[in-house]
């Protein structure tokens, strides 16, 4: 059967959170991570004090013996690549345990000429993009059949930090910062979790691209979205105007994810104003 038993490092974050409540509620034994103490985490007892420094994750792994690991962790990039290569050698050494590892899109942000799909060869000019890239190498490189790399765009939610953004710049009057002639694509907690209950049900390994199957123009979007859930008039200051069409879009293309699990722009919309204040 399936392994019962998870861990979510970075369960305080907003894709985390999100995962280990989806998790909880099929059954899966799941405990988690958060850095920053608040009185609700002390009184639950699945959820685990956790700060970065050598030697601290993988005590905790060896306490907690989970069979997956779902890895959203932020913060100093250095002292995640010690704590990566601690989840690594916890995995390697027992062979039925899975790493579920959160990239980004970013790892193709040096190449806006075109989407991209799993197999294209990353590309990354931000420092963001390179340090997930170096993550991926740690990972394929050394425990790839048991492992899953998501790479995600942009998450929109109900109640997600980006509309809340919009939100806070419309009622202080401020302008949103926007990009023109940028194609991106984009994702929910919904289809990540999904997503990762599938690959996980059926033994899947590899790298994964969750987000919708097409893209919208990034300044578009905002503005579609704005005008969806009533949040009032606002302005924008462009900060980057492209002179013709970009793409940062890692679209899905495995054969293995269903098509019920598919995701379209439109589809998201609908999701998203289905969930007005």
């Amino acid at each position: 059967g399936i392994p019962m038993n998870m861990c979510i490092l970075g369960a305080s974050s907003f894709i985390g959170s999100y995962v280990k409540n989806y998790f909880e509620k099929l059954g899966y034994l799941v405990v988690g991570t958060y850095q920053t103490p608040q009185p609700f985490y002390e009184e639950d007892s699945s959820m685990f004090p956790f700060q970065m420094h050598e030697g601290a994750c993988m005590k905790l792994l060896q306490i907690l013996e989970p069979d997956i690991i779902f890895y959203s962790l932020r913060g100093d990039f250095s002292l995640q690549l010690i704590t990566l290569q601690e989840v690594i050698d916890y995995i390697k050494s027992h062979s039925h345990k899975k790493l579920v590892f959160l990239s980004t899109a970013n790892v193709f942000d040096g190449d806006l000429s075109h989407i991209h799909i799993e197999t294209d060869t990353c590309c990354s000019k931000s420092d963001y993009g390179k340090f997930k890239i170096q993550c991926e190498k740690l990972i394929s490189t050394q425990i790839e059949s048991q492992s899953v790399i998501l790479r995600i765009p942009q998450v929109y939610d109900k109640n997600c930090p980006r509309i809340t953004r919009l939100q806070n710049l419309i009622h202080e009057q401020k302008p949103i910062e926007t990009v023109k002639n940028l194609e991106v694509n984009l994702t929910t907690r919904e289809q990540i979790s999904s997503w990762t209950l599938y690959i996980l049900s059926h033994q899947l390994n590899g790298i994964f691209h969750v987000g919708t199957d097409d893209t919208c123009e990034y300044m578009n979007f905002d503005q579609t979205i704005i005008k969806a859930l009533s949040l009032g008039n606002a302005t924008y200051s462009i900060s980057c105007e492209f002179p013709q069409t970009h793409y940062q879009a890692v679209i899905p293309n495995r054969s293995e994810i269903p098509g019920h699990l598919h995701m379209k722009i439109s589809g998201l919309l609908v999701y998203l104003s289905s969930h007005k204040k």
